[in-house]
C-alpha cells in the first residue's frame, strides 16, 4: 500500500465545504446563516464568505468581553441552541428568510 498525504484539506474557516453545500442545496448565500460557537473559526467563515452569523454562547466563546475585542463580530448572537427557533421565526417574519447551516465541531 502507498501511503500519501491526502489531495485537500478542508476545515474552518476554509469556505470550500460550505459554498459546497449552498449549492448542492440550492440555497443563496444571502439566505443562509452560519450557527457556530467560535469567533475565531464560525464567525470568521461567515465573514469571509459573505454570510450571517449567528453566534452561541454556550461553547468554545462566552463572554460578551471576547466579543467586543474581536475582529470577527457576530450579526447575532444567542444563549443557547435553544434560542434559535424563535430568532430563525423572527428573521422569517421580518422579511429576512434564514437557512440555517449549523457548523460542529
Amino acid at each position: 500500500m502507498i501511503k500519501r498525504p491526502p489531495d485537500v484539506i478542508v476545515g474552518k474557516p476554509n469556505e470550500v465545504i460550505i459554498r459546497q453545500v449552498l449549492k448542492d442545496m440550492d440555497v443563496d448565500i444571502t439566505q443562509a446563516v452560519i450557527v457556530g460557537d467560535s469567533l475565531g473559526t464560525d464567525v470568521k467563515l461567515a465573514k469571509n464568505i459573505g454570510m450571517r452569523s449567528i453566534l452561541v454562547l454556550t461553547g468554545n466563546t462566552r463572554s460578551l468581553h471576547e466579543i467586543e475585542t474581536s475582529s470577527n463580530i457576530p450579526d447575532f448572537i444567542i444563549n443557547s441552541l435553544a434560542d434559535l427557533p424563535n430568532l430563525l421565526l423572527k428573521a422569517e417574519t421580518d422579511s429576512e428568510n434564514i437557512t440555517a447551516v449549523p457548523i460542529q465541531h
